[in-house]
């Protein structure tokens, strides 16, 4: 007898017996609708969705790590890089606006290395101001699993950067060691109070990558270089500079400086051509084939030099020439205030020198000599 018979028959029944009929079937109806098939979910296949990673039980990742590299949460998206058929890809999925900016979308390794891995895509689905536009999507991770999503504009400005947390990391990168990757690539490495500076080369391209020392938040990465001409005749820097565009489309340019002995400095400057950042690097620079190590002594033997080369002395010095530093000679240390060619340029900066009332005085240097 089916269901719906024994309702029909149950209404010729008296009432109390119709009752204990109806107790009787709601006990059953359990046992009834776990004989009836599965009836599929009108909402969206899960597979679809960007889950959040801390949506995932611990006792999934195990299988999640099968095809996922990776997973993790910031304040506004949940970020989901994954392989398939042997192809890496990327969902991106704003909670704010409950949209998926990049569903699947095919990525690539931008780089790898020195403990980190970046993962580039792009997608036409941002929307800013009420105006959809084309970005790209870089997403890093590195060995401590520190995670982080910086969405980029076409002209190259960072339109969004937020760190992750929540991060499940299937594929963490491999730690390459330091001394390894100075010696084969970096050409110059230094660190001011507020920013970090690498310039190196990969696969023939002269890069550099710019980072906030307090949050790690990088303002280049590998960014095209080149090497700007000298200041001036007398100018015996080497230049790196590189170029970005910042939220409001305006060119920032980033000036790595270094000297032969080893002081650098970063300059950034603002499209109307003013200086708003100079910091000189409190150490010596790391250096590894820059020009500025061909430049000998010989070429410039006039020597702007102040006795003694103390600290106190070198700061004073340097409110005028940051290129100072201090050297040694023979006759003791002394601060270097510059090397030219020409002794009518030496003579001029020693003037400019003494009228602020330092001991500057020209001296000759003839023998050979790495600055």
């Amino acid at each position: 007898m089916n269901l719906i018979s024994i309702v029909l028959s149950a209404s010729s029944l008296s009432k109390g017996a119709a009752r204990k009929l109806s107790i009787s079937l709601l006990a059953s109806i359990p046992a009834i609708i776990l004989t009836v098939p599965a009836i599929a979910a009108s909402s969206a296949p899960i597979t679809d969705r960007v889950p959040q990673a801390s949506d995932i039980p611990l006792n999934q990742v195990a299988q999640a790590s099968e095809q996922n590299v990776l997973f993790f949460d910031t304040n506004t998206y949940a970020v989901r890089v994954f392989r398939q058929n042997g192809l890496l890809f990327m969902r991106v999925f704003n909670r704010d606006r409950s949209v998926r900016e990049q569903d699947g979308a095919l990525t690539t390794i931008a780089a790898q290395g020195e403990g980190q891995t970046v993962y580039v895509s792009s997608g036409d689905n941002f929307i800013r101001n009420n105006q959809r536009q084309a970005v790209g999507y870089r997403v890093s991770v590195d060995t401590n699993s520190n995670t982080e999503l910086r969405i980029v504009s076409n002209e190259g400005s960072t339109l969004l950067l937020e760190s992750g947390f929540n991060a499940i990391v299937s594929e963490p990168p491999t730690q390459t060691s330091p001394t390894t990757v100075a010696a084969q690539d970096t050409i110059l490495r230094f660190t001011t109070n507020t920013y970090g500076t690498r310039v190196f080369r990969q696969n023939g391209r002269l890069l550099m990558n710019v980072n906030v020392n307090q949050t790690g938040a990088n303002e280049l990465s590998a960014n095209p270089t080149t090497i700007a001409p000298p200041r001036n005749q007398n100018d015996t820097w080497t230049t790196y500079a590189s170029t970005r565009r910042d939220n409001n489309g305006e060119l920032i340019t980033y000036l790595a400086r270094v000297s032969p002995s080893g002081v650098a400095e970063l300059e950034i400057v603002n499209a109307e051509g003013t200086t708003t950042l100079r910091e000189i690097t409190p150490d010596r620079a790391e250096i590894n084939n820059s020009p500025s190590q061909l430049v000998q002594g010989e070429n410039r033997p006039y020597i702007v030099a102040i006795p003694g080369g103390s600290e106190g002395s070198l700061a004073r010095v340097r409110e005028f020439y940051p290129e100072a530093f201090v050297d040694s000679s023979r006759q003791g240390r002394f601060v270097n205030v510059g090397a030219f060619a020409d002794r009518n340029f030496a003579e001029a900066r020693a003037s400019v020198l003494r009228a602020n009332g330092l001991d500057a005085r020209v001296v000759f240097r003839s023998v050979r000599f790495y600055y």
